[in-house]
């Protein structure tokens, strides 16, 4: 199965009764809404740690001191009170984004493109902005049904995060190893 974002868009216009595309980019109206009601969805989903969004990373800083965080990190969960700021790491207890040492044991919270995104993701995504952008046809029967998909791709996104999420190299699992050396490359 495609976990594209023109896939995903083309879900919601066919929820609504309205032909799918072939082109993301389509000026259509109901197009420009999906894609902008799908990505807010992706971006609230990617800012919540998942076993496919997360890494444990040491970052080291430039010649200037500065550590750049790495492309399409969301946000970041450390106890040292880092926070990203340009790009960049910025320490909220020293105020300032220059580090001389590096930082250890920071989880990265990455917002993954569409076609990098696990199913059941995917799924948790499309059926959530679904619900969304049908919503103004009020109609019971639609609404009841985007609600009861919502609940079985919750299910199965929080069935594989609890499968997946404390696997890590350590384990030996080679598929798994596999799957995050792939992502972790991307």
């Amino acid at each position: 199965m495609a976990t594209t974002l023109l896939d995903a868009i083309n879900r919601l216009l066919v929820a609504r009764g309205v032909a799918p595309v072939s082109d993301e980019d389509s000026s259509h109206p109901d197009v420009t809404a999906a894609k902008t009601l799908l990505e807010a969805h992706k971006r609230n989903i990617s800012g919540e740690k998942w076993w496919f969004n997360t890494e444990t990373a040491t970052l080291s800083p430039d010649a200037d001191g500065f550590i750049k965080v790495p492309t399409r990190v969301e946000s970041l969960d450390n106890e040292d009170n880092n926070m990203i700021i340009n790009g960049k790491l910025y320490s909220l207890e020293n105020r300032t984004s220059v580090y001389t040492e590096d930082v250890e044991d920071i989880i990265l919270i990455y917002n993954r493109d569409w076609d990098e995104l696990p199913v059941q993701a995917f799924e948790f995504i499309v059926a959530s902005a679904k619900e969304e952008f049908i919503r103004p046809l009020e109609s019971q029967i639609l609404t009841t049904r985007a609600e009861n998909d919502i609940t079985k791709a919750k299910a199965l996104l929080d069935i594989a995060d609890f499968r997946y999420k404390d696997v890590g190299e350590e384990t030996g699992n080679p598929l798994m190893q596999k799957w995050r050396t792939k992502m972790l490359v991307r």
